[in-house]
Protein backbone atom coordinates (compact mmCIF):
# COMPACT_ATOMS: atom_id res chain seq x y z
CA UNK A 1 0.00 0.00 0.00
CA UNK A 2 0.99 3.14 -1.15
CA UNK A 3 1.92 5.79 1.76
CA UNK A 4 -0.50 8.84 2.05
CA UNK A 5 0.37 11.94 0.43
CA UNK A 6 1.74 14.79 2.57
CA UNK A 7 1.64 18.33 2.13
CA UNK A 8 4.92 18.60 0.95
CA UNK A 9 4.75 16.38 -1.71
CA UNK A 10 2.94 18.52 -3.91
CA UNK A 11 4.75 21.39 -5.57
CA UNK A 12 4.47 24.51 -3.35
CA UNK A 13 2.36 27.41 -4.24
CA UNK A 14 5.56 29.42 -3.12
CA UNK A 15 7.54 27.91 -6.01
CA UNK A 16 5.16 29.22 -8.87
CA UNK A 17 4.09 32.59 -7.20
CA UNK A 18 5.92 35.07 -5.20
CA UNK A 19 6.92 38.97 -5.74
CA UNK A 20 10.00 37.92 -7.62
CA UNK A 21 8.13 35.99 -10.46
CA UNK A 22 6.63 37.01 -13.24
CA UNK A 23 2.76 37.18 -12.84
CA UNK A 24 0.58 35.39 -15.88
CA UNK A 25 -3.09 35.27 -16.30
CA UNK A 26 -4.93 34.21 -19.23
CA UNK A 27 -7.76 36.54 -20.60
CA UNK A 28 -9.54 35.44 -24.48
CA UNK A 29 -7.50 32.42 -24.48
CA UNK A 30 -4.27 34.15 -24.48
CA UNK A 31 -1.56 34.01 -21.69
CA UNK A 32 -0.27 37.17 -20.64
CA UNK A 33 2.91 37.93 -18.45
CA UNK A 34 3.51 40.91 -16.13
CA UNK A 35 7.01 41.85 -15.07
CA UNK A 36 8.10 40.51 -11.62
CA UNK A 37 6.50 43.07 -9.07
CA UNK A 38 9.77 43.09 -6.74
CA UNK A 39 11.36 44.66 -9.73
CA UNK A 40 9.25 47.57 -9.53
CA UNK A 41 7.73 47.58 -6.09
CA UNK A 42 11.14 49.08 -4.30
CA UNK A 43 11.11 51.29 -1.09
CA UNK A 44 10.97 54.49 -3.70
CA UNK A 45 7.79 53.04 -4.90
CA UNK A 46 6.46 52.14 -2.02
CA UNK A 47 7.05 55.22 -0.30
CA UNK A 48 6.00 57.91 -2.73
CA UNK A 49 2.78 56.12 -3.37
CA UNK A 50 1.73 55.57 0.22
CA UNK A 51 -0.84 58.07 0.27
CA UNK A 52 -3.22 56.62 -2.81
CA UNK A 53 -5.85 55.13 -2.16
CA UNK A 54 -5.88 51.36 -2.41
CA UNK A 55 -7.10 51.18 -6.22
CA UNK A 56 -4.94 53.66 -7.12
CA UNK A 57 -1.97 52.07 -5.61
CA UNK A 58 -2.89 48.56 -7.40
CA UNK A 59 -3.64 50.70 -10.60
CA UNK A 60 -0.52 52.24 -10.05
CA UNK A 61 1.67 49.01 -10.23
CA UNK A 62 -0.48 47.13 -12.71
CA UNK A 63 0.12 49.71 -15.19
CA UNK A 64 4.18 49.40 -14.09
CA UNK A 65 4.29 45.86 -14.56
CA UNK A 66 2.18 45.32 -17.53
CA UNK A 67 3.08 46.15 -21.69
CA UNK A 68 0.36 47.53 -23.72
CA UNK A 69 -0.72 44.40 -24.77
CA UNK A 70 -1.38 42.77 -21.34
CA UNK A 71 -3.07 46.57 -20.63
CA UNK A 72 -4.99 46.01 -23.38
CA UNK A 73 -6.72 42.49 -21.92
CA UNK A 74 -6.62 43.78 -18.50
CA UNK A 75 -8.73 46.74 -19.92
CA UNK A 76 -11.35 44.28 -21.40
CA UNK A 77 -11.93 42.46 -18.81
CA UNK A 78 -15.29 42.21 -17.22
CA UNK A 79 -15.82 42.88 -13.45
CA UNK A 80 -16.03 39.43 -12.53
CA UNK A 81 -12.65 38.42 -14.52
CA UNK A 82 -11.34 41.62 -13.19
CA UNK A 83 -11.90 40.42 -9.35
CA UNK A 84 -10.65 37.19 -9.71
CA UNK A 85 -7.82 38.90 -12.09
CA UNK A 86 -7.16 41.11 -8.58
CA UNK A 87 -7.62 38.63 -6.56
CA UNK A 88 -5.02 36.06 -7.85
CA UNK A 89 -2.51 39.03 -8.35
CA UNK A 90 -2.95 39.67 -4.62
CA UNK A 91 -2.38 35.49 -4.00
CA UNK A 92 0.65 36.21 -5.92
CA UNK A 93 2.16 38.57 -4.40
CA UNK A 94 1.86 36.18 -1.45
CA UNK A 95 -0.67 37.79 0.01
CA UNK A 96 0.46 41.57 -0.15
CA UNK A 97 -2.11 43.63 0.29
CA UNK A 98 -1.16 47.17 -1.21
CA UNK A 99 -3.15 49.16 1.99
CA UNK A 100 -6.53 48.87 2.71
CA UNK A 101 -8.97 46.11 1.64
CA UNK A 102 -8.86 44.71 -1.56
CA UNK A 103 -12.63 45.77 -2.27
CA UNK A 104 -11.71 49.17 -2.54
CA UNK A 105 -8.95 48.54 -5.47
CA UNK A 106 -11.69 48.35 -8.21
CA UNK A 107 -13.41 51.01 -7.15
Amino acid sequence: MAAPKKPQDHLSKDEKTGPDLPFTFEHGGKEFSLTPPSEVMTGGFIRKNRHLSTGNQFWLLIEALSDEESLAAIDEMTQPELKAFQVDFYEHLGGVDLGESQASATS
